[in-house]
């Protein structure tokens, strides 16, 4: 069961993704992404908005970079302008503050996409209000006290069953992306189940209005389908709507046929638990059957044609060995599981400065994949046109070595013709001059 997973989440979406959102998901945070097509022929529908693609795929560099941006104080013209010269996808705060601001991103490069982040069934900050004057829009729990977002007091769940709670969240994102020009919506905390093993993410286990008994993870399910299929009609299939709710690999494969059913009418979705929680030890990595979960977790949402954002978390203490070696195992992971767009961010927090740092690693041109990963050995790999993705992600404690079919060079800058990788490490490898 998935109960210690379940208080994982809870920290990681309401500290990590919201970590300067604050309570009402609307102060002053943004996340860039860097879009980078991959491969021919497993790139966004065609429906949906245009990205930036490189000049070929065999110039594709390693993944998409996602990165969160402060805006207390706002950015100034600068630093929006190189957002808009790095990035092909921001995700912002959905604040007056940025809302102003689209137009202007978009008039320094028109392919920029850039979405609102919404939490998609709280009332949150300003919005309280919304209980006194609607108060049969919200979730209570047995006791009859309104259900809200663990360690978010003001984030109040509404009915996500409620016809006016949907006309109300729809009207709202219609407005972002009809006044100001956003290119779709990012949905927060979009889960479709609502409890597991007597877990539950939020304050309390909320009634179901239509049935005066607690919800069960069925009609939880059936009701939050429901709503995202009515901000899908209300977008349109030109707009992009990604959802964050996929949690760990762990939990897409329990609740797998219901997370389907979300990709159906999704662009697609981040997994905030890719790899680790932001507060895990810096030396605590997850087991090999968990690894692997969250490597095919990706790798089914790439396989439906839909965007998989892996999110990887690191605030507590780490030397710089320790953060480097956090970032090369979770990213390794990833780009052997990933295809088509490739959207990826290590997070170490806190950021300093008004815009995290660009990871060298994130450009470099691996090329695109040569077919799935496999393993062999004590090693998972993935070929590419221009290098090669190594991972060990055994509960051995062993090294594995493995003679190398021709010479590659380590991000190091030395040329070797075998490769030795040890516990819980991840190497990538680049073609050796000629």
């Amino acid at each position: 069961m998935l109960g210690i997973d379940q208080e994982r989440a809870a920290h990681a979406t309401g500290q990590s993704l919201r970590s300067g959102l604050r309570a009402a998901g609307l102060s002053c945070v943004a996340a860039a992404v860097l879009l980078v097509t991959a491969a021919a022929g497993a790139t966004a529908s065609r429906r949906e908005p245009p990205v930036r693609a490189t000049s070929g795929e065999d110039s594709a560099a390693a993944i998409a970079a996602v990165t969160k941006d402060g805006w207390d104080p706002p950015l100034g013209p600068r630093a929006l302008r190189a957002i808009a010269q790095r990035y092909s996808l921001l995700i912002t705060d959905g604040s007056a503050a940025f809302n102003s601001k689209v137009a202007y991103l978009h008039e320094r490069d028109r392919d920029l996409v850039v979405v609102p982040y919404v939490d998609a069934l709280a009332a949150t900050g300003p919005q309280a209000f919304l209980s006194r004057v609607h108060p049969g829009w919200f979730l209570r729990d047995r006791a009859g006290a309104i259900v809200h977002e663990p360690g978010y007091p003001d984030n109040l769940l509404m009915d996500p069953g409620n016809p006016q709670v949907i006309a109300y969240r729809v009207a709202g994102v219609r407005r972002l992306v009809d006044r100001f020009g956003y290119n779709g919506v990012f949905l927060d905390n979009v889960f479709p189940y609502i409890e597991d093993g007597g877990s539950v993410w939020y304050s309390g286990l909320p009634i179901d209005p239509r049935t005066g008994r607690p919800f069960t993870n069925r009609e939880w399910y059936r009701d939050t389908l429901a709503f995202l299929r009515a901000v899908r009609r209300a977008l349109g299939r030109r707009k992009l709507l990604i959802f964050n709710g996929l949690v760990t690999g762990q939990v897409f494969s329990q609740f797998r046929r219901e997370y389907l059913g979300y990709l159906s009418v999704s662009s697609g979705a981040m997994e905030e638990g890719f790899m680790r929680w932001d507060g895990d030890p810096a030396n605590s990595f997850r087991s090999e059957s968990l690894w692997l979960a969250d490597v095919e977790s990706i790798a089914a949402v790439n396989r439906l044609r839909k965007l998989a954002i892996g999110w990887t978390d690191l605030a507590v203490p780490a030397s710089a060995a320790q953060a480097s070696r956090v970032e090369l195992y979770s990213l390794s992971s990833y780009l052997l599981a990933a295809g088509g767009p490739r959207y990826y961010s290590f997070l170490r927090e806190p950021v300093r400065g008004a815009v995290q740092p660009f990871q060298r690693d994130w450009s470099l041109r691996l090329g695109a994949p040569i077919g799935p990963y496999f393993r062999q050995g004590g090693l998972f790999e993935r070929s590419f046109t221009h290098g090669l993705v190594l991972v060990n992600p055994t509960d051995s404690g062993r090294s594995y070595s493995e003679a190398l079919p021709r010479s590659y060079e380590t991000l190091a800058g030395r040329r070797v013709t075998t490769v030795t990788v040890g516990p819980k490490r991840g190497t990538i490898l680049l073609d050796a001059p000629s």
